[in-house]
């Protein structure tokens, strides 16, 4: 198919598909989400999309007056920061991108961890302290599945699955420190219980859906209200975890100084007046980059960037790290 089509059937919104490849399922969960009675205008699919929990994986979904809370998944405030540094790619060589690998793995903790009971933030977990109370009384079994680790010892943790820290270098040779991270596993636990709600109202009622996964709460009801206070937590958790790892990698003890010139921040999932339920950043390591001649030079993630063949997904190391070189946009 050509780089850019737009499908569709008719009652439904049109799905408008930024790949040049579509398999069958992934068609079919766009064309179901396309269907659902809310949803604004159209359906968009990006470059990678692939087939998810009834939502789509990499599809942008805006509603109205509905969130699904399944499209907005379970790692709720998803997120990139970015630093730009003070000193350029000719500046470090191996050794010295080893030596940051090294310091910023002493001072960000990395995969299935958190911090040290003397580590950790409580300046920071303050402020989260009233807004989780008020979700415990509603929903006391909320944070049920978070057995072993505590919200507040992983404020300031990279975390799994994608989740990385990588020195980046642009075409003239800049450099910057990079972070991808969500709300931890306290984003996942609360979003999968809300999933688990839509999805048994939905099994209950009287609406038809052409897949339980896209279940949706109401604006105005109460599961909708609880949920919303449960994303704004979450996602005002996940900015503040990108904060506290960028501070501490500012804060290790670098070959180099690390004096950030210039921050960004930018996050998934927007409110009022419309849902929008996937705002898709290419974050995985090794994919195409929409930033042209950016250059990975250090990445620390549960992840090993496979960098060829072109477009190949990184193959997963579970709970460790890795320290990749290569060219992120090839």
């Amino acid at each position: 198919m050509a780089a850019f089509s737009i499908i569709g059937r008719e009652g439904s919104v049109p799905v408008h598909v930024w790949a040049k490849t579509l398999d069958d399922k992934s068609r079919e969960q766009l064309l179901n989400t396309a269907s659902l009675p809310f949803v604004f205008h159209h359906v968009a699919a990006m470059p990678d999309v692939h087939a998810g929990l009834g939502a789509t994986i990499g599809s942008v979904i805006a509603t109205e007056g509905a969130v699904i809370p399944s499209a907005v998944g379970v790692d709720i405030g998803c997120g990139m920061r970015l630093a730009r540094l003070n000193f350029r790619r000719g500046d470090l060589d191996d050794r010295a991108v080893r030596a940051v690998y090294e310091a910023i793995l002493r001072h960000v903790p990395v995969g299935m961890t958190e911090r040290r009971p003397d580590a950790v933030r409580h300046d920071r977990t303050e402020p989260f302290e009233e807004g989780m109370k008020s979700l415990l009384d509603r929903h006391p079994e909320l944070l049920e599945r978070m057995v072993s680790m505590t919200w507040r010892s992983q404020l300031g943790s990279l975390g799994a699955g994608n989740h990385f820290i990588e020195l980046t270098s642009d075409a003239d040779g800049v450099v910057r420190v990079m972070l991808h991270s969500g709300s931890r596993g306290v984003g996942n636990v609360m979003a999968s219980r809300f999933i688990g709600i839509a999805r048994e109202k939905a099994l209950g009622g009287k609406v038809r859906l052409p897949d339980p996964a896209l279940a949706w709460f109401d604006e105005g009801t109460d599961d909708f209200n609880d949920y919303m206070d449960a994303v704004n937590w979450a996602q005002a958790y996940a900015k503040i975890n990108r904060e506290i790892m960028m501070e501490d990698v500012m804060a290790a003890r670098l070959p180099l100084p690390f004096v950030p010139a210039m921050w960004m921040h930018c996050s998934s999932f927007s409110g009022f007046p419309r849902w929008s339920h996937r705002f898709c950043i290419r974050a995985r390591p090794g994919a195409p980059c929409p930033m042209r001649g950016r250059a990975c030079m250090a990445s620390i993630a549960c992840w090993v960037v496979i960098l060829r063949p072109p477009h190949s997904y990184p193959r997963r190391v579970r709970g460790g790290s890795a320290v990749p070189r290569g060219h992120g946009g090839r």
